[in-house]
């Protein structure tokens, strides 16, 4: 939403995640979602990571922190396969053909020997 980027913590619990040192004006709000950056390519941009639970704004502190839940089950993971979606293969670049022009292509037709040009077929034959 905000394009802010920070670094998400572990809590020691599996049920939350947190985000330290946030200037005290940042912009977050319960419910807003985190994904990943693609900073640094681990990580595609735009993986969903967690959602913000609580922002803490302490009086007389000089950085804001908030809570995070993991989207991901914690609790029941070890191992997490990132899929990075593949793009399709360009396709191969069409040489551009030279236009042709009219008058040479008549003069190239009329030079060749008459059996060697195709009549045109009637494509209905007379009964």
């Amino acid at each position: 939403r905000t394009g802010l980027r920070t670094i998400a913590y572990g809590s020691g619990l599996t049920t939350r995640m947190r985000l330290n040192d946030l200037p005290m004006n940042v912009d977050l709000e319960p419910g807003d979602l985190l994904v990943t950056s693609g900073l640094g390519g681990t990580f595609p941009a735009g993986l969903p990571v967690a959602r913000v639970d609580e922002i803490e704004r302490p009086s007389g502190e000089a950085f804001a922190s908030a809570t995070l839940r993991p989207l991901g089950r914690l609790d029941r993971s070890r191992h997490l396969l990132v899929l990075d979606p593949v793009e399709p293969p360009a396709p191969d670049p069409v040489d551009p053909v030279d236009p042709v022009d009219p008058d040479a292509a008549a003069d190239a037709l009329e030079s060749q020997p008459a059996d060697s040009v195709l009549a045109p077929v009637d494509p209905e034959p007379d009964s």
